[in-house]
């Protein structure tokens, strides 16, 4: 158990716990109007994260709450409101369900398409985990579509939702029970146009603030994995701007291995927690994937796309075997970090010298925020052969996302080939003889011709 046993605290501070309640004003009931119970459990979470400070410092974040959770004209009083009303009509307490869909906020569908986060599971003793892929998710169209208000609004209701389970389980087992973040850092790009420093230093600066005197004693860690290289960057800027309290439960995983090879048990805290089933396979788990960590082009049952890193100065290829003529295939794609040029082709076997019987002319694949898509229909059998191509860079590499369905006639429905993975994936990489960025290309063609 990550907290400790709530008779023993409450005997412990009871005194201290009396003195407060005695000298502020509560609600007619002892409960708000959104339904969060005034009791000595209440009154106790304050206490053991304010040890130290005087009564009066403790009583203004007190008064803070029952100030936001009073407001009626304020952004928050609607989600609030529609929370404490959904448990209490069937739950007959503040109970939260977290791991059920809910959209109590009125943004909370629009804001799930840019950023990816989800509840997870729960560990040994019931401690909720959440994961945030901070890293894949776009948080600059998030910002650019809603404002930072209205995002910042959006966390700390996921932090409320993610409390009222903290609270009803700490009621129901007698024991204080937090929550784990687990921050995946993996594919940022501090520099890419998915990213935006003031989802950080306003959005999560403000949200952490807030939440810091809404919710104390509810976060037992945040846990960030994946942050080397530039993504280290990002882990000293989220700590820099949060308050001390949210600060020191910041965690950065230093095992090595556990995502890349699927294999949560090298992960000490989820072993000694037993929080393998908690956590999705991406994360070294065996828990289920929830579809609010997908992109949206990867939900609804899709398969997720493949990626691929293209070094400078290099190409990759991915060739697949068409076997019947008119067949279908769906090509998505999407880089992120600059450019790179795509091509396709098919070389039949069953014409003289392999002749190709179609061709898609070298194409610039811009990084965007949006998935470039094209059908092409395949008119004869052959090897259809799709090139990425960073040859023309000397210096930077590439990341690459793509996922390619081919359809034939016969088929009632499409096969997602993840050739990236089959070992059908190619690599091109030049020598002092054969290096030429342009060889072969005759333009480059706006994304928008695919």
């Amino acid at each position: 158990m990550l907290g400790g046993k709530v008779s023993d605290l409450l005997e412990e501070h009871g005194e201290r716990i009396s003195r407060l309640k005695s000298s502020i004003d509560l609600p007619d009931g002892g409960i708000t109007p959104d339904g969060i119970e005034l009791d000595d459990v209440f009154f106790l979470r304050y206490v053991l994260s304010n040890k130290d400070k005087e009564d009066e410092k403790i009583l203004e974040k007190i008064q803070f709450n029952l100030d936001y959770r009073m407001e009626t004209d304020s952004p928050q009083s609607t989600w609030l409101m529609s929370l404490g009303k959904e448990m209490r009509s069937i739950h007959g307490s503040t109970y939260y369900p977290v791991g059920s869909p809910t959209n109590h906020h009125p943004l909370e569908a629009a804001i799930s398409e840019h950023l990816f986060s989800a509840y997870t599971g729960d560990l040994r003793d019931g401690e909720p985990v959440s994961v945030v892929r901070v890293g894949i998710s776009d948080l600059n169209t998030l910002i650019s579509e809603h404002g930072k208000d209205a995002v910042t609004d959006f966390l700390v209701y996921e932090k409320e939702k993610v409390f009222r389970t903290c609270d009803a389980r700490t009621r129901e087992s007698g024991s204080i029970v937090k929550a784990v973040t687990v921050m995946d850092l993996s594919d940022l790009n501090p520099f890419g146009k998915r990213f935006s420093r003031d989802f950080i230093t306003k959005c999560i600066a403000k949200s952490s603030s807030i939440a810091s005197k809404l919710y104390p004693q509810m976060q037992v860690y945040t846990v960030v994995i994946n942050a080397s290289g530039s993504a280290s960057m990002l882990y000293g800027l989220i700590t820099s701007v949060m308050p001390k309290s949210s600060a020191d439960k910041f965690i950065k995983c230093g095992v090595k291995g556990a995502t890349e090879s699927n294999n949560g048990a090298l992960c000490p805290f989820l072993d000694m927690y037993d929080g393998l089933s908690a956590v999705p396979a991406f994360l070294g788990g065996t828990g289920e994937m929830p579809e609010g960590l997908l992109p949206p082009s990867e939900r609804d049952g899709r398969v997720p796309m493949s990626k691929i890193k293209i070094k400078a100065r290099s190409k990759r290829m991915i060739k697949i075997h068409i076997d019947e003529a008119g067949t279908e295939v769906k090509f998505e794609s999407k880089v992120d970090g600059h450019h790179v040029i795509v091509s396709a082709e098919v070389i039949s076997p069953t014409r003289e010298n392999f002749n190709m019987q179609f061709n898609m002319p070298p194409t610039q694949l811009r990084d965007t925020n949006d998935l470039v898509s094209v059908t092409w229909t395949i008119p004869e059998t052959g090897n259809l052969v799709v090139t990425f191509d960073n040859s023309f860079s000397k210096l930077t590499s590439k990341t690459v996302w793509y996922r390619i369905t081919p359809t034939p006639p016969s088929a009632n429905e499409s096969k997602v080939v993840n050739y990236g993975f089959a070992g059908n994936l190619l690599s091109w990489e030049p020598t002092e003889a054969n290096y030429n960025p342009f060889s072969g290309i005759t333009s480059y063609s706006p994304c928008s011709i695919l």
